[in-house]
């Protein structure tokens, strides 16, 4: 049986988490929720920041992310 990692992520709002980091915590089975301050006009936002960027290409490579 395998394990499960699952972390919480508070990230301010003109901070950003490089793609490949995040892509790094998710190899194996992990699932990272919290407050990411992505923004995105791709789904909906008023505008992008880094951070709606770092995102996006995390979908682009077929990562699974829910946002409300």
């Amino acid at each position: 049986m395998g394990s499960l990692t699952i972390t919480t992520v508070y990230v301010r709002p003109e901070a950003n988490i490089e793609t490949s980091k995040l892509a790094e915590a998710t190899r194996k089975e992990h699932i990272i929720v919290g407050d990411l301050n992505a923004h995105n006009t791709n789904w909906g936002g008023k505008r992008t920041n880094q951070m709606g960027e770092t995102v996006a290409d995390l979908l682009e490579d077929g990562y699974i992310i829910l946002i409300d």
